[in-house]
């Protein structure tokens, strides 16, 4: 459901502020494969038009984290003896996994494109430390519960 989030708050900036902010001669570069103008009309086309589709993927995520969640909890047994993992949870998780990397990557290399930097800001600060631990122990978190399911699901 992380994913439907994501889609519907791209489609809302897209439509309505995309612009905000925007000054004569801006030009800001985004990295999907190669940089490319943010506000190029064929660019706008593109994105408007693939963030609209994203809606749907973003209805099908809500629709498959609900699935989700009631076949876990339909699955929940009282002696706990064995957790039913369907394929589909493997896929969707997989799934998220690629997404989140493209995501973080176009992000980092936009940032990085844009020459955007944040001098007074220092890795010992509260702002950054809080997330690179909140990072660390999600991905820590993920692996091991990945590595427990994929072991479970080899069985």
């Amino acid at each position: 459901m992380d994913l439907s989030v994501y889609y519907f708050a791209c489609t809302w900036v897209i439509f309505r502020g995309w612009y905000n902010g925007r000054q004569a001669g801006c030009v800001v570069k985004c990295v999907l494969f190669v940089p490319t103008n943010a506000y190029a009309h064929g660019w706008m086309i593109f994105i408007k038009v693939s963030w609209s589709l994203g809606v749907v993927a973003g209805i099908g995520c809500v629709g498959i984290g609900f699935t989700a969640l009631f076949y876990w909890f339909v699955s929940w047994e009282d002696d706990f003896k064995e957790e039913k993992h369907p394929f589909w949870s493997y896929v969707y998780g997989a799934l998220s996994s690629v997404l989140g990397a493209i995501a973080i990557v176009h992000v980092e290399m936009t940032i990085k494109m844009n020459h955007i930097t944040f001098p007074d800001t220092h890795i010992t600060d509260s702002g950054q430390v809080i997330a690179l631990l909140i990072g660390v122990f999600t991905l820590f978190t993920a692996f091991a519960s990945s590595v427990k399911t994929f072991g479970d699901f080899l069985a």
